[in-house]
């Protein structure tokens, strides 16, 4: 997901939308697809070599080649799905008073490809603020979530520490919906 930045926010609406990707941003997804077109030709190989080529029984040699070229291309599909969306979809959110929803709009650079979500407050139990603890101290990553009524969670923002808490409050007051802390807990160091 790439980071976003408030557009627009007023009393009664507010606008998160996708940043232009950087030059960095760029080149990384580019390097990602390239070693992901690299993993997808290496599991290509895999089922050709070991399922394919040869012939006779199946035996464990040709189950494990064709067990493990099938999940590395599932895996490089999955990444190569991920990069292009980065790529290529430009989102934003609005909270609208007015309208009494969320609305979710996806559009990519082609025009071609247009999703359009929308939620309604009556659905929306809380909004959630994921904080991210590492080794016992807070990050400057957070997570801003809607929590549905039927349990279903819509992540609206990831990034900036003080975007995320002023996104969170605003729509917690936009929608009238309690607010809620979750922290995630992690550990970055290694065991030696």
């Amino acid at each position: 997901m790439r980071s976003r930045e408030i557009q627009e926010e007023t009393e009664d609406r507010f606008v998160l939308v996708d940043n232009v990707m950087t030059r960095g941003e760029v080149l990384f997804v580019s390097v990602k697809i390239a070693v992901t077109l690299f993993i997808l030709w290496w599991g290509i190989s895999c089922i050709w070599d070991f399922a394919l080529k040869n012939s006779g029984a199946w035996h464990a040699e040709r189950l494990f080649g064709l067990g493990f070229g099938l999940g590395l291309v599932l895996f490089a599909g999955y990444i190569m799905f991920e990069a292009l969306h980065d790529l290529l979809i430009k989102e934003s959110v609005t909270v609208d008073r007015r309208l009494q929803c969320v609305i979710i709009e996806r559009d990519s650079t082609t025009k071609y490809l247009k999703s359009i979500e929308k939620v309604n407050f009556a659905d929306i139990k809380c909004t959630e603020i994921k904080i991210y603890i590492e080794d016992g101290n807070a990050t400057r990553e957070r997570e801003v979530s809607l929590i549905m009524i039927h349990g279903a969670h819509t992540k609206i923002y990831a990034g900036n520490r003080e975007i995320a808490d002023k996104g969170g409050k605003k729509i917690c007051d936009i929608t009238d919906k309690p607010l809620s802390h979750r922290q995630y807990s992690y550990s970055t160091a290694s065991a030696g």
